[in-house]
């Protein structure tokens, strides 16, 4: 029983050493590379795929600014037309026409901002997701601290960037409050 015992002890411990060897093994050259070619590919496809979509919905947010102003042009000459009376109502009507469609213009370019704004932050969101996998892809070609540091790297660079993103879509954001504020 007792040799029972530390032939299955022993087994355990030889499997155990085995498993947390393997935990910080060096992966290949090779190996590395087509991690790294991998991650690569699948970041320009998510970014590609990130891209299509901030330009189809700034395209649409164009679409309304556009239209906005066709609509505003069509009012001001409807105003215009309408202004059968006297002078004084006809200049009233066109300055009210004019103020309304000044109005809807603000708030479609503030909106067509908020989009882009949104578009933009979401692109630059996953660029930065990419790049940062792509390094830690390569950190798997280092062991122990080096390979800790190399991530601790990729992470700081990720954090910097999603920062610089959020900080240039608050602007962006202010800008697009600050146009619609000007049409009020």
């Amino acid at each position: 029983m007792t040799m029972l015992i530390r032939k299955t002890t022993l087994a355990l411990a030889i499997a155990a050493l085995l498993t947390l060897s393997a935990c910080d093994k060096r992966e290949t050259p090779a190996e590395t590379q087509a991690d790294v070619a991998e991650a690569q590919q699948e970041g320009r496809a998510d970014v590609a795929d990130v891209a299509q979509s901030g330009a189809e919905n700034v395209n649409e947010a164009s679409r309304d600014v556009r239209d906005a102003v066709v609509d505003g042009n069509a009012d001001v000459t409807d105003a215009q037309d309408d202004a059968v009376g006297s002078v004084a109502d006809a200049h009233n009507d066109i300055a009210d026409a004019a103020t309304d469609a000044r109005q809807d213009i603000n708030a479609e370019s503030a909106d067509l901002l908020r989009t882009k704004a949104e578009a933009d932050y979401d692109l630059a969101a996953e660029m930065a997701d990419s790049t940062r996998k792509v390094a830690r892809e390569r950190c798997d070609a280092n062991m122990g601290a080096a390979r800790d540091t190399c991530q601790a790297s990729a992470e700081a660079a990720f954090d910097m960037s999603m920062s610089d993103a959020k900080a240039r879509q608050e602007e962006s954001l202010r800008s697009a409050n600050m146009t619609e504020k000007q049409g009020q």
